[in-house]
């Protein structure tokens, strides 16, 4: 933390500042992380002026209605590894009727064959327009079905028995890109789920970035669900996720689990919006519409703890504590010391670039520390006041 910039702004615009960027962070930060929805335009628009940038008037934003006509493509990536053989995933008493069966446990294939179904079922009471694929993949990865219609695809869909060998991320993104682009007319979504870490992370993440970040598929949402207990054990399907603006969800190891995890994606997907930025121009009276301009960056893998001397920044920096003890804040400084933080971001939220960061001041315990740094160019959101703010 640094000392506060009390010449840049006065106190009740530096309190309006902090007011607007806590708006931001609350609605996006954590939520919705596209970057055309990151930030209302109404509220952005007024933070050049509150962060001492000069700048014209600020129009009333024109936010746009979802079209809810238009059918979209939704392609399941479903694991079909060695591992979806476990027969570990209880059921309920409602998917026992269902099946008409007694028998306590599926296994995580048929488990997943089940909620995709009902998934597509579910999703087509909202929007029966819209379109889905399937595709499931290991060492290899194959197109279970393509293009049919929501109802369709509920009673049609079957895996089978093809649970084999190991995960591989590469080669269902691949397959899923590639049906995605056989019907590029339909804006698409990813919905990948997976029971485990992949054997081939720095490939898909490198695949991932070339296709869905910056090519053909950019602008497509990749859902995550992680079939599974512990979070860790999904940093790279959330990374995907995260990066795509899309959501995750650890469903644990029950059927009622599992079709939860699916029923929040299909809640994102037909919710889901953009809006515009309305900002009007300094020599004119006209709004126009805007887009704050992202900085291009590289990702790394997720939780790469390792500050060596290559791929990291060594700086000083000055640290501050701030503590609550019921009634009031309290602060503590501390002198300048050694830091370190790794080159590139592994993650990203609505408004900031992650990365990895140590300092051995505080970190000794095994902390995990990270840095923040505006995903955008734009000066207002680089300022002092603002990083000062959140």
């Amino acid at each position: 933390s640094t000392q506060t910039c009390s010449d840049a702004l006065n106190v009740g615009k530096s309190d309006e500042a902090v007011k607007l960027l806590s708006q931001l962070a609350t609605d996006h930060d954590e939520g919705e992380s596209d970057e055309e929805s990151w930030a209302d335009a109404d509220v952005v628009g007024e933070l050049p002026a509150l962060l001492g940038k000069p700048g014209g008037g600020v129009a009333k934003p024109t936010k746009q209605k979802p079209d809810t006509s238009r059918p979209r493509h939704i392609v399941l990536v479903l694991d079909a590894s060695g591992s979806m053989r476990q027969q570990d995933v209880e059921t309920d008493a409602e998917t026992r009727r269902e099946l008409g069966s007694q028998c306590a446990s599926l296994t995580r294939l048929e488990a997943a064959e089940l909620c995709a179904a009902k998934f597509a079922r579910e999703h087509a009471k909202a929007r029966p327009q819209d379109f889905f694929s399937a595709v499931a993949f290991h060492e290899t990865a194959t197109a279970v079905s393509k293009k049919l219609l929501a109802g369709d695809f509920a009673e049609t869909f079957a895996l089978g028995d093809r649970a084999a060998n190991g995960t591989f991320y590469l080669q269902g993104l691949q397959e899923a890109a590639d049906v995605l682009a056989e019907y590029a007319d339909l804006p698409g979504e990813l919905v990948m789920l997976s029971d485990g870490r992949p054997a081939d992370t720095k490939a898909a993440l490198n695949f991932f970035q070339d296709t869905f970040l910056r090519g053909r598929h950019a602008g497509v949402h990749v859902h995550g669900i992680g079939f599974g207990t512990t979070v860790e054990s999904f940093a790279p399907l959330q990374q995907l996720a995260c990066l795509s603006g899309g959501t995750f969800a650890l469903s644990g190891s029950t059927v009622r689990g599992l079709c939860q995890a699916f029923s929040s994606v299909s809640s994102t997907i037909t919710s889901s919006q953009s809006s515009n930025w309305i900002v009007a121009d300094e020599s004119e009276a006209k709004p126009q519409k805007q887009k704050p301009q992202l900085r291009v960056v590289d990702f790394e893998l997720p939780e790469q703890g390792i500050f060596g001397k290559k791929h990291v920044i060594r700086y000083r920096a000055a640290r501050t504590h701030f503590s609550f003890d019921g009634t009031a804040f309290q602060q503590k400084k501390f002198a300048a010391g050694p830091v370190v933080r790794r080159q590139l971001p592994y993650m990203r939220g609505g408004m900031r670039l992650v990365y990895s960061f140590q300092d051995d001041c505080v970190s000794k315990d095994g902390t995990w520390m990270v840095a923040k740094s505006s995903r955008y160019l734009d000066a207002a959101l680089n300022s002092r006041v603002a990083v000062e703010a959140h």
